[in-house]
């Protein structure tokens, strides 16, 4: 997956938004953040509780790190270009779920 194809799923969400963050793009729902696209367009960060997290780490490590705020983990982060589709989609469907909820 690029750049392009991980906005593009984002923003067909409901309701989604995109709006700067820094120096990345953040995708909102309901004013709450669930994703990021960093600037070089090659790392998607999406927040995940513990649980869906770790689930997606297991079965997916080539292209996933944890995703960390200070000591504290908050989702993953994807290798877009190592990525398949499917999977960056059903991971921001969950996060946009959550945040949406």
């Amino acid at each position: 997956m690029d750049a392009a194809g991980a906005r593009q799923a984002a923003l067909a969400l409901i309701g989604v938004e995109e709006s700067p963050h820094f120096k990345a793009a953040s995708f909102r729902v309901k004013g709450r953040i669930f994703a990021t696209l960093m600037p070089d367009g090659a790392t998607m960060n999406i927040f995940l509780p513990e649980e869906a997290r770790e689930q997606a780490l297991a079965l997916h490590p080539q292209v996933l790190e944890k995703l960390h705020w200070g000591q504290k983990a908050v989702g993953v982060s994807v290798r877009l270009a190592q990525a398949p589709a499917a999977m960056v989609q059903g991971l921001l469907k969950q996060a946009w779920a959550i945040k949406s909820g």
